[in-house]
């Protein structure tokens, strides 16, 4: 017992040293990138991206009246703007903590287009954006610095149709069959029109299917020791809290974890239920621990409070009013319902459910044609 605990102790220590080390690294490379020059390359490469920022709609919808297509423009726009802020007086430490962006009035589109042309009146206004990490900015900076929003949009639908791709791809050379219904309807309901063509959906795509790739791939080397499937989760939502903005960080838990207890079905439910249970927690600590060590650095290397930042913005969110309306929890729940019941997901769900059944019935004909008279 004694020695079970001390165990338990010297991992715990090792994930808090390991979210301890990620923070720092992490706070390194955004330097790093801050450090960089090319503000005028950047301004360069988004001269033709003007009018997509000025003409397309914020929130636009691919297909209209299904809001699983619909794009995120606003975050787009809120993250180019912290890439191109640059100001020569202040230094790469202070811009990592921070992530300042400058602004015009109008739409956070118009603003960028306005800051890119550089046709505006007034001066521009700085605002901080220091709670989150802005980790997207380790591969944005560099990536504006070569090509314009457009080429990244493009990037960004390659590298989503290539994961998916691939994992089907694992699954079928695994043998893993029964796989291949739920996850091409999971990968169907996040509806790529949507998530391919913006940033801000990027990092938790690529976090949650990369991590469902490593799961089924690296299953031997994950179960042979199970420390080693607390570091990973502790990494995984180290990753979503640094890089995400805005998204649905569970994807990064919850895609990982069902390749985890699907190869571990027979382990019984009482071990399932303490993996999960396990995977949580310790998800959860890379995820908040990354929070709240940003809000540490930036707290103790400037003087300023940047936990009352923090819970001022999530008391709003967490809060029932949200675009001048007020609404319950069990209304924003019957929302998300209702944008899954539209026809394309029923007849999608239908045709899922409808060959789970075909399988069923067909293993049960197979193994009562094999069963011997008595």
């Amino acid at each position: 017992m004694r020695n079970a605990a001390r165990a338990h102790v010297r991992v715990g220590i090792r994930l808090l040293l390991l979210l301890f080390a990620s923070s720092v690294l992490g706070l390194a490379l955004l330097v790093l990138v801050y450090s960089l020059p090319g503000r005028w390359r950047m301004m360069d490469n988004l001269q033709q991206s003007v009018l997509t920022f000025e003409n397309e709609p914020e929130y636009a919808m691919t297909i209209r009246l299904y809001p699983g297509t619909q794009k995120d423009n606003f975050t787009d726009a809120l993250m180019i703007s912290h890439a191109l802020y640059a100001d020569p007086g202040q230094s790469a430490l202070d811009k990592a903590l921070h992530v300042y962006h400058e602004e015009y009035p109008g739409t956070t589109s118009q603003s960028l287009a306005q800051l890119i042309t550089g046709y505006a009146q007034e001066e521009p206004q700085v605002v901080s954006y220091g709670r989150y990490w802005h980790g997207y900015l380790v591969f944005l900076r560099p990536l504006l610095m070569i090509m314009g929003y457009e080429d990244i949009r493009a990037c960004i639908a390659m590298v989503h149709y290539a994961l998916a791709a691939g994992l089907l791809l694992t699954v079928c050379k695994m043998g893993y069959t029964k796989l291949l219904v739920p996850l091409l309807a999971s990968l169907l309901t996040i509806t790529p029109l949507g998530t391919q063509v913006n940033i801000q959906f990027l990092c938790v795509y690529l976090l949650g299917l990369g991590g469902a790739w490593l799961m089924l791939t690296g299953r031997e080397w994950f179960h042979g020791n199970r420390e080693r499937a607390l570091y990973f989760y502790l990494m995984w939502g180290v990753m979503t809290g640094y890089f995400d903005l805005f998204t649905y960080p569970m994807i990064t838990l919850c895609y990982p974890l069902f390749f985890e207890l699907f190869l571990s079905r027979e382990a019984g439910l009482k071990s399932a239920a303490g993996m999960i249970l396990r995977a949580g927690i310790v998800w959860s600590l890379g995820y908040f621990g990354m929070w709240a060590l940003k809000w540490t650095w930036g707290t103790v290397l400037t003087g300023e409070n940047f936990f009352a930042d923090a819970f001022q913005a999530t008391m709003r969110h967490v809060g029932n009013e949200a675009a001048e309306a007020t609404f319950s929890r069990w209304d924003a729940l019957l929302l998300n319902m209702k944008d899954l019941a539209r026809p394309a997901y029923g007849i999608l769900y239908a045709v899922c459910a409808g060959l789970v059944l075909w399988r069923a019935v067909r293993r049960r004909r197979r193994a009562e044609s094999w069963r011997l008279p008595a």
